[in-house]
């Protein structure tokens, strides 16, 4: 199977891309020397805590590890500044709000590290990306690469104190492995979707992004059994579950002998999934690429585009060919399709509901965050 290179893509050709004068390499340099510098600190204050009562209280003691981790951003913040790198300038502005803002609560250097590289990384990202968007005249002129990331964070996400790296906290290294992937998807051309693509927008989705407990993102294909739980009220419609469960029950149907879907309660539907096979998920991603292709072609009026695309991404969430990360896939993919066809992004306030509704309905919750992309980037 053919794969994208371990580069950041960049245009058509998704060639590597580095910033001027390798300025994010010597930041991520910095920020990987001073999570070494501080694994010192926090061994001593490992062994101190042993011997020391005022220490012992969990509560105490986690509120010292993270002022010395807060110190570790501090310090990266006054190295950047000091060593004048142009092409990372604006990064101790930004990670001073998200200081100010919020927490910045990890437990571990490795976790501090990957935060404050995914901030450079996204930098090279949106650097990147703008060269992309300038061969789309028609988006606003207000909407710049800096904004994208609100193609891929939930509007929900984007009021109050949120910030691009609201997920980060999560999942390092969240925002700029999506950047790249929205840049990716947006170098293809609409009629050469198919289930490599979706494999590789994936992929560069989830490079560089670890989790809260340590683990590096696989972009494989799911191998293992997986489950999860739709809430009625909130990413399920009743008619969305009808639809689920005959598509569930109906041979060769996308979703036949792969989902099984049951009421866990009144207001929750409990999705199983059979035993993930890699050959399966190609040919299934293929089914649902190839009815993409086929209503594309006869689509003729901007509703029947808006169907076809959210069918193409409520099939690739419904499927999840992937441990993690595939509504996330299937949203970059549906924004950078709706750009490709000419017809205005979305900001959808809770992306979930992608795998819980119908089509009509969808292409409804698509026309609401159109709006909202409109209304915040209006000439």
């Amino acid at each position: 199977m053919r794969r994208v290179n371990h580069s950041p893509p960049h245009g058509p050709n998704a060639a590597s891309y580095e910033m001027p004068n390798g300025d994010s390499h010597v930041a991520k340099s910095i920020a990987h020397a001073l999570a070494k510098d501080i694994e010192n600190d926090l061994v001593f204050f490992k062994v101190k805590s042993l011997d020391d009562s005022k220490y012992k209280n969990d509560a105490v003691r986690k509120s010292i590890r993270q002022e010395i981790l807060i110190g570790m951003a501090d310090k990266f913040c006054k190295v950047i500044k000091s060593q004048s790198l142009d092409g990372v300038k604006t990064i101790p502005g930004e990670l001073r709000k998200i200081l100010e803002e919020k927490k910045f609560e990890f437990f571990e250097p490795r976790h501090a590290e990957w935060f404050l590289e995914g901030i450079v990384l996204e930098h090279e990202a949106a650097t990147s990306l703008s060269q992309t968007l300038r061969q789309y005249p028609n988006l606003p002129q207000k909407f710049t690469a800096n904004d994208a990331w609100r193609l891929i964070i939930d509007g929900a996400r984007q009021t109050g104190n949120f910030s691009p790296y609201c997920f980060d906290y999560d999942e390092c290294g969240y925002i700029q492995g999506a950047t790249f992937a929205l840049e990716y998807a947006l170098s293809i051309n609409p009629a050469k979707i198919d289930h490599e693509v979706i494999y590789n927008v994936h992929e560069i989705a989830t490079r560089n992004t670890m989790d809260a407990t340590g683990f590096l993102a696989s972009p494989l294909y799911r191998t293992g059994l997986m489950y999860f739980v739709g809430h009625m009220k909130k990413n399920v419609s009743p008619e969305g579950e009808k639809e689920l469960v005959e598509k569930t029950q109906t041979s060769g149907s996308l979703l036949f002998g792969w989902l099984a879907v049951e009421k866990a309660a009144t207001e929750h539907l409990f999705f199983r999934y059979v035993k993930g096979d890699p050959q399966q998920a190609v040919i299934r991603l293929e089914m649902a690429t190839a009815a993409y292709h086929a209503t594309m072609a006869v689509a003729d009026t901007e509703d029947k585009k808006l169907s076809c695309i959210a069918t193409l991404a409520k099939d690739i969430d419904q499927l999840h060919v992937f441990n993690d990360a595939n509504l996330r896939t299937a949203y970059i993919i549906a924004n950078s399709l709706l750009i490709n066809h000419g017809l205005s992004p979305m900001i959808m306030d809770y992306p979930d509901v992608i795998d819980g509704h119908t089509t009509p309905e969808l292409v409804e919750l698509f026309k609401k965050g159109q709006l909202v992309f409109r209304r915040l980037f209006s000439d």
